[in-house]
This record gives structure tokens, sequence and C-alpha cells, in this order.
């Protein structure tokens, strides 16, 4: 089925030896209740993208922060285009 095949490709895939050939500022969001990608591991992404990177820790929310606390989500990406 296609999601038994989605499930295969995150599995497999990893994106570990692309990630420092990012060069242009990012900002990275987590939820802090996210349990599928937790905060160790953006952390972890963090130190290997190679442009400067922020970490952003939304509360209350788990691996969906769009969904779960969209405002708090919201607001904190627009402060980090300003």
């Amino acid at each position: 089925s296609a999601y038994c095949g989605h499930c295969r490709t995150l599995a497999e895939y990893s994106s570990a030896a692309d990630l420092p050939r990012v060069k242009v500022p990012s900002l990275l969001i987590v939820g802090d209740q996210d349990l599928v990608t937790p905060l160790r591991s953006h952390v972890g992404f963090r130190a290997a993208l190679g442009g400067p990177t922020e970490l952003a820790v939304i509360a209350g929310a788990a691996h969906t922060p769009q969904l779960e606390q969209p405002a708090a989500l919201n607001s904190r990406i627009l402060e980090w285009l300003a």
C-alpha cells in the first residue's frame, strides 16, 4: 500500500549527508511533546546544518504544531522572518 511505501521510505532514507550543504538561515520548529521527532533530534539537525539556524520549541505541541498550536507557531515564524 502507499502507506507502507511511505513508512519504508522514512525508515530507509536519511538526509544527514545533505544538511551541511544548507547554507541559508533556517528555523527549526519542534513541539515540546513531539515523540516522533523529539527535541534531541532537532538539536542534532541544528548542529549539522551549514547555515545559521535557530531552534524554536512550541509548548503544548507534539508532532504537528501547525495544527496543535497554530497561533504560537505563526507568531514564532513571523518573529523569525522579521
